[in-house]
């Protein structure tokens, strides 16, 4: 890791900087090496440094964006689970409410049996 860094002469570092390094395209990357005649050993060096860097981010984005999709997932089933409390306390007025009517229906016939069907 620290020989990577070391082994470079310093000349790319006047021209790019370790972000440009990592965020340029790699044929662009290729492209400046080549005009700037840069060492073909020291341009390993800096692709091995370009690929570690990119790794780290794609590493970083992904717990990031793993942790984003978990924090959704929470606030989802909480939600969730707010509506379904909502819809059984709807549901048990319903049936309470039935059970009232029925009740009503009951007491108010005389008996006869076309009242009843509901």
């Amino acid at each position: 890791k620290a020989n990577s860094e070391m082994a470079t002469s310093g000349k790319i570092e006047n021209i790019l900087s370790e972000s440009d390094i990592t965020r340029l395209d790699i044929k662009e990357l290729n492209r400046i090496l080549k005009e700037e005649q840069i060492p073909n050993l020291e341009q390993r060096y800096i692709k091995q440094r370009r690929r570690r860097n990119k790794m780290k981010t794609y590493r970083k984005d992904s717990l990031q964006r793993k942790a984003e999709e978990h924090e959704f997932q929470i606030l989802t089933h909480a939600r969730l689970s707010a509506e379904l409390a909502l819809l059984q306390q709807e549901v048990s007025q319903l049936w309470y409410h039935r059970s009232t009517l029925m009740k009503q229906i009951m007491d108010s016939s005389e008996g006869s049996e076309e009242e009843y069907l509901i």
